[in-house]
């Protein structure tokens, strides 16, 4: 009668605790904060180490446990759980999973080129064409291909697999700086991650390149990343992720031996002699090419806008070499601007339409100066400060969008080292 009455109490509280651990597992969880931004946790296709990886996904992610004590050839895994993640399935280990999201590296990003990207399913097939949604990276499922949520305009959330060469990081981490020990130095960007197979191009110091997902193991050593439409490795210690608290180096500027040239593997088809112009790198196949950075208005001339393609070195002068420019801070509140198609300076805008006012103190990378006798000329740039000098071309960061302003500033409304400053004769060299 005793072992009976124990059976029931035994049986009563398991069923007693029945109701919460099923609301326990139908709740979500979460992926824990881990040791970098590029860490992620495996999901696997079986509870066990050697099991297959079926994705890897990053922290504050979401989580739905169906089974929190798996059972694999007969024995009790009580250090995985069996789980989802959008619409896949497999293992993971109880201690990455937690039941509050303290930290969320998956963030909205976009598709990186063009107007839409194809959302495909696990065997690689079309589902659906994404345009201009928010796109929520959950984590890498292949050296190729990132898990995704896509939040479709009627608030509908559609999962489904990306390339990941056409969705950027998100947050802080979507950007970087190349860095060497010299301006002069280039860097060069690998096809794979190792330097056995070869280069795709070389980047100046100071070019900004854009952070690609990718499934290679987070302490390799590399770092993939897109430029225009070059996609390659470069190694870490050559990427600056820092908000700018780092040396600014000035792009090589240049200028075109003809009135117009051509653009390959850019938005902008075209550059002209007219459009500030900047080396950022170079490349020998498929042929002797310049990468450049250049300024230009679109078709109707209603927004200013920062462009990169590669160009055929044979079209181009190298004017004075880059190098280290300096730090400046806003005296008072002020816009940044751009010169107009007309030739008239104008502020830059959000993408509301509405100027955007930088506050006294922001901080910025003086780059070069505009005197008066060279804006009469076209909006021509020195490479340094002179008592003629009416505008000065900077860069802002905006550390919560990790995103660099450029544009121009009176010369009256920013504080920095007057020892910069030349005499006025030194205007146009």
């Amino acid at each position: 009668m005793k072992k009976f009455l124990s059976v029931c109490l035994v049986l009563g509280l398991l069923l007693s605790l029945l109701p919460a651990a099923l609301a326990a597992s139908t709740g979500p969880m979460y992926i824990r904060t881990l040791q970098s931004y590029n860490s992620r946790v495996k999901l696997r296709a079986a509870p066990t180490t050697s099991a297959e990886i079926i994705g890897q996904y990053y922290a504050g992610t979401t989580v739905y446990v169906l089974d929190y004590n798996a059972i694999y050839e007969g024995e009790f895994m009580d250090e995985w759980a069996r789980v989802t993640i959008g619409g896949r399935t497999g293992y993971m280990m109880n201690e990455y999973l937690v039941s509050y999201s303290d930290e969320s590296t998956p963030g909205e990003v976009f598709p990186l080129h063009g107007e839409e990207a194809v959302l495909m399913n696990e065997k690689g097939e079309t589902i659906d064409t994404v345009s201009g949604g928010e796109i929520q990276v959950l984590g890498t499922t292949g050296y190729d291909t990132v898990h995704a949520a896509v939040v479709l305009e009627d608030g509908l959330i559609e999962y489904g697999y990306l390339y990941a060469d056409e969705v950027l990081w998100t947050g802080e981490h979507q950007k970087a700086r190349v860095r060497a020990i010299q301006s002069r130095d280039s860097v060069p960007v690998y096809k794979e991650p190792n330097a056995a197979g070869g280069t795709v191009c070389s980047l100046y110091p100071g070019t900004e390149v854009q952070i690609l997902f990718s499934n290679d193991v987070a302490t390799s050593g590399w770092t993939r990343i897109r430029i225009d439409n070059v996609t390659g490795y470069m190694p870490d210690p050559y990427l600056d992720h820092s908000s700018g608290d780092f040396p600014f180096y000035r792009p090589q500027p240049a200028e075109l031996k003809i009135p117009v040239a051509p653009v390959y593997g850019g938005k902008m088809k075209t550059v002209t002699r007219e459009d500030i112009l900047f080396v950022l790198g170079k490349r020998t196949v498929p042929a002797e090419e310049y990468l450049v950075l250049f300024g230009a208005w679109d078709e109707d001339g209603s927004l200013y806008k920062l462009y990169t393609g590669f160009v055929p070195m044979s079209f181009i002068t190298l004017k004075k070499p880059g190098g280290v420019s300096a730090r400046g801070m806003l005296r008072k509140s002020s816009y940044i601007y751009q010169i107009s198609s007309a030739g008239e300076m104008i502020p830059v805008t959000d993408r509301q339409g509405s100027p955007i006012l930088y506050p006294m103190g922001t901080e910025f990378q003086i780059a070069y100066g505009l005197d008066t006798a060279l804006q009469e000329e076209g909006g021509l740039l020195t490479g340094y400060l002179t008592q003629d000098t009416v505008w000065v071309f900077v860069e802002l960061r905006v550390p919560e969008e990790y995103k660099g302003i450029q544009g121009y500033l009176p010369l009256k409304v920013i504080r920095f080292d007057q020892r910069l400053m030349l005499p006025g004769n030194k205007t146009g060299g």
